[in-house]
């Protein structure tokens, strides 16, 4: 059996690790290579059956980083696995942008989104925020807000 480091030790060695883990953190910063949105359409369609419509918005993720297309990256993998468990054709719509916070989000893409109903919703969220230190209440709260 482990057991866990008590909160003081962790406190302490997360205050005395700072120093060190601070120029490391900016330097990882200013030299990760930046990579992408993924090409292609930012709609598609899979499976076959009745219509299940899905919206895929959020940041890099979504956007498709890392990926060659928008279908290869989250969006079109979401719905491959959706139409493949529900038996249904899903037609999928992709917003997505890099370095979007919560709230950019909201702002810039929501403007984008069709006006026609969605039968689900993926959201990436989060990531920039946390690089960006926001506080979780904040992150909460610009999730949250209404347009």
């Amino acid at each position: 059996m482990t057991t866990l480091t008590p909160l003081p030790y962790r406190r302490l060695a997360f205050w005395a690790l700072l120093p060190l883990s601070v120029p490391q953190g900016l330097l990882l910063r200013r030299n990760a290579p930046r990579f992408p949105p993924a090409a292609g359409p930012h709609v598609g369609s899979c499976g076959a059956g009745p219509a299940l419509d899905l919206l895929a918005i959020g940041d890099s993720i979504v956007a498709g980083v890392g990926a060659p297309t928008v279908a290869q990256a989250l969006p079109g993998q979401v719905a491959r696995a959706l139409a493949q468990q529900s038996g249904r054709r899903v037609c999928w719509h992709a917003a997505g942008r890099i370095g979007l916070d919560a709230r950019a989000i909201k702002r810039d893409l929501s403007p984008l989104i069709p006006p026609a109903a969605f039968d689900a919703i993926v959201v990436s969220a989060g990531v920039n925020d946390v690089t960006a230190l926001k506080r979780s209440w904040r992150w909460r709260e610009d999730l949250s807000a209404t347009r």
